[in-house]
């Protein structure tokens, strides 16, 4: 900040954004705080008038290049690097875009096949029930329909 005759004047965002950017590659990378994904983030606005807010840093990039994102859109990378934010390496997509941009690159994350349910009885061909949505054990679905059959108020009274 720069002090003004009535106190301090703020840095334009555009000036604050390009000093936190390192462009000395191909891909021009942020050099400050980001998201658990490892997209740049900035903070802008003013808490005094409570305009303050978190921005990704790419999606200000390409603001700052272009203009507004239209309502709906996403910014993706051509570089596939989180932390880019070159405004020639992004475009303008959909979210099936975006979709079918992480299949193509290979960066889908699937969850990891788990070999046992729960209660730690093992899937094995025997213990697996298979249907349209999934798999259930067949020790825990035996153990919940007994579970059923038993009288409610057994022991009451």
């Amino acid at each position: 900040m720069r002090k003004g005759a009535r106190g301090p004047i703020p840095t334009p965002v555009e000036v604050r954004f390009w000093a936190k950017v390192d462009r000395s590659g191909d891909c021009w990378l942020w050099t400050r705080g980001t998201t658990a994904f490892g997209y740049g983030v900035l903070s802008v606005g003013s808490i005094a008038d409570q305009t303050a807010a978190r921005v990704v840093a790419h999606r200000l990039s390409w603001e700052l290049a272009n203009g507004p994102i239209p309502d709906g859109l996403f910014v993706l990378h051509r570089c596939d690097t989180p932390r880019c934010v070159r405004p020639e390496h992004l475009f303008l997509g959909t979210k099936a875009d975006n979709t079918a941009d992480m299949m193509a690159k290979g960066r889908q994350v699937l969850p990891p096949v788990r070999e046992e349910c729960r209660n730690w009885h093992a899937y094995t061909p025997e213990n697996t029930y298979r249907h349209k949505s999934g798999r259930q054990c067949i020790s825990c679905r035996r153990a919940r329909r007994a579970a059923l059959s038993q009288p409610v108020l057994e022991g009451v009274m």
